[in-house]
């Protein structure tokens, strides 16, 4: 069985969620993230606590880009949901192994829930979204998808239970460094159902 170490949000400063987008940066956000079309939302690399989820319902939420394309985000949702659909626009990375600017995010994971987190988390981004990393959700519900959805994961979903739906066409492209591992171990990519 999977899992992954929470992350130390106590170590971060707490910060307060943007209204209408904008750039933020890593930190402790106790109030919800919201965005809606015509906004973009840009996150610099770090970690990110969520103590209220977010809510993105159109507009762009990206990752800054970086001098080092190993840089990326970790955004841990404490409690809440976290829901990105109505046609928003998701450019999204985590950070990969040995990336040097992205402060306090796991190398890998991209999107965490708490354990005990019995949220929702909904990925229904249109086909401009790109997601590299891993969405662990080991309590809740994980919905992928939508029935105009094209766009380019190059990601590991791993939950509770996870829902892929509507016309989407589903691929399953494996790359190690783009993904959450363990130093030291190696494991050949798997592909695992339970019901």
């Amino acid at each position: 069985e999977m899992d992954i170490t929470a992350p130390n949000c106590s170590s971060l400063d707490l910060k307060e969620a943007p209204k209408k987008g904008g750039s933020i940066l890593e930190g402790r956000y106790t109030d919800q993230l919201r965005l809606t079309n015509g906004n973009t939302l840009t996150l610099s690399p770090g970690l990110y606590c969520l103590y209220d989820g977010a809510q993105i319902t159109g507009g762009t939420v990206q990752v800054a880009p970086a001098a080092d394309i190993n840089d990326g985000v970790t955004i841990y949702v404490v409690s809440g949901d976290f829901s990105i659909a109505g046609g928003a626009t998701m450019n999204l990375r985590a950070a990969r192994q040995g990336a040097t600017g992205s402060l306090h995010a796991i190398p890998g994971v991209l999107l965490y829930y708490a354990h005990g987190n019995t949220g929702t988390v909904s990925m229904l981004g249109n086909s401009n979204s790109y997601l590299r990393g891993t969405v662990f959700v080991p309590d809740g519900v994980l919905e992928a998808g939508g029935s105009s959805y094209t766009g380019s994961w190059a990601a590991q979903l791993v939950g509770n239970t996870v829902k892929i739906h509507g016309g989407t066409v589903l691929t399953v492209s494996y790359d190690n460094n783009d993904l959450y591992w363990v130093e030291g171990e190696v494991s050949p990519p798997i592909l695992d159902f339970y019901k």
